[in-house]
């Protein structure tokens, strides 16, 4: 919190970027792409 003209201010909290939720979740879709992908050549074989 800062102090300006007497009154309390709160800070914002740290919120995450559109940019960052978009690379988490394309992360999370490559992961579960090699996952998936993986487990077909492991039946094949």
């Amino acid at each position: 919190m800062t102090r300006k003209s007497g009154t309390f201010i709160p800070n914002a909290g740290a919120v995450p970027e559109p940019e960052s939720w978009a690379l988490m979740i394309a992360g999370f879709g490559m992961v579960g792409a090699v996952m998936s992908g993986r487990s077909k050549t492991a039946v094949a074989a």
